[in-house]
């Protein structure tokens, strides 16, 4: 699966001035005079970083050289949101703010959206009682509940639309972070984090990271990083606790979703901080849907039966197996022509790794079509030499089992099945 990119741009060509204004309609028209001391409480309840809260002409916000950015947000999220969901159902389905901070983007980011039912939760009171007070005091009607809870005790209730903005990067797991909001997404994941850049990934760090799992078999060469750095919790928008927080990169972020049980992710925009902002950050905001998640026994057994299933040329097995012990074997190993196709490839390119077992298992497997009778003995000098190479010990037990099955010798075939699951418990024996 491959990310689809919507929109690719910075925050300066992304938030033009007139978009603040033709974006988000103000719940009130009418302005609110503030008592000094009413503007004193608003002070000491911010900052303000992450909303611009407006009645009428009265606006509350601590955007500074971030200025657009949460309305820009908003935008974006509610476009996830219908991009998914026609305008027409809204009022049906429930929507869940994870990290709401004080609020903002759910009272009046989201207020073109009447949703059914609208909860935001956040892990830190005065974050929510921030929140409450700005409304309380611009007279600004609640149509949200709201529950002080991490994304890690979130109840197992679930939503038909899930937001997460800002919150990733402040956690020590993306891996469990996005499972914990799998578990309470029905419909949607709106997600918005800060990303490192997929430059990072070099050809270098690709080689030391050694792609070679059994899930590279069946699936397409992908990896990613994720930057860790030290985050207290001294702000309202940082770490619950003194923790090692991670940064991760776009292609992490699709492996983390795809392997939490997400799919279909759909990048809406990536934008980084405007060349007249003090810090540097990049961000993304994608939306993905639940999916079932990936079936490690299914793809086990796709490997492991295409390896079974995939013959060598008779001529050259046979020709290897009679150069066994023989010093002319390093060079006849060389001499193959390596595959093209997965398994073929992989069979050629591990002969070179304890060849004996190797080409002995590659030749039971094609007398195992011919005659059955031959190639016992053959497998034999496998599972039964001390020391053998370990894959083509439970290889070579299942294939003795075919063997032994197809002469009528189930009591046998049987005792090689169990033996070949004694070596990998995890091998596909059908």
């Amino acid at each position: 699966m491959r990310l689809h990119s919507c929109d690719k741009a910075d925050v300066v060509s992304a938030l033009p001035g007139e978009l603040i204004n033709n974006t988000v309609t103000d719940p009130y028209d009418r302005n609110v005079e503030l008592a000094p001391e009413q503007i004193e409480l608003i002070n000491v309840h911010g900052p303000f970083d992450h909303s611009v809260w407006r009645a009428g002409e009265t606006i509350i916000t601590s955007e500074q050289a971030l200025t657009g950015r949460a309305e820009f947000l908003a935008k974006t999220v509610q476009d996830m949101i219908l991009g998914r969901i026609d305008r027409s159902q809204i009022p049906f389905k429930s929507l869940l703010d994870v990290g709401c901070y004080d609020g903002w983007l759910i009272e009046q980011g989201l207020a073109q959206l009447p949703f059914r039912r609208i909860v935001g939760v956040d892990p830190r009171t005065k974050n929510l009682e921030k929140g409450r007070q700005v409304r309380e005091i611009l007279n600004l009607p609640t149509r949200a509940e709201y529950c002080c809870a991490g994304i890690d005790t979130l109840d197992q209730e679930v939503f038909d639309v899930v937001v997460c903005t800002g919150l990733l990067h402040h956690l020590e797991s993306v891996g469990e972070a996005l499972r914990s909001l799998r578990a309470v997404t029905r419909g949607v994941l709106c997600l918005e984090t800060l990303i490192l850049p997929s430059s990072h990934i070099t050809r270098e760090l690709v080689r030391d990271l050694e792609l070679k799992d059994i899930v590279y078999k069946v699936h397409e060469l992908q990896c990613g990083i994720t930057g860790q750095k030290l985050e207290s919790s001294y702000y309202d928008g940082s770490a619950q606790e003194l923790s090692v927080v991670s940064i991760p990169s776009l292609d992490s972020i699709q492996m983390y979703l795809e392997t939490a049980g997400f799919g279909d992710i759909r990048i809406s925009a990536e934008y980084e901080a405007p060349r007249t902002s003090y810090r540097s950050w990049k961000a993304v905001c994608l939306s993905a849907i639940p999916v079932n998640r990936p079936d490690e026994s299914s793809l086990i057994a796709e490997y492991e039966l295409g390896l079974l299933e995939r013959l060598l040329d008779p001529s050259i097995v046979e020709h290897l197996y009679g150069l066994i012990g023989s010093s002319d074997l390093d060079a006849a190993l060389r001499e193959i022509d390596v595959p093209t196709d997965v398994y073929g490839r992989d069979i050629v390119e591990s002969l070179a790794y304890s060849p004996d077992d190797k080409i002995a298992l590659e030749y039971g497997k094609i007398l195992l079509r011919t005659d059955p009778q031959k190639a016992i003995p053959i497998l034999e000098l496998v599972t039964k030499r001390l020391n053998a190479d370990w894959r083509a010990v439970y290889r070579s037990h299942y294939v003795l089992s075919l063997a032994y099955e197809a002469l009528g010798l189930d009591q046998e075939a049987n005792r090689h099945r169990a033996l070949c699951l004694t070596a990998n418990p995890r091998y596909p024996c059908q």
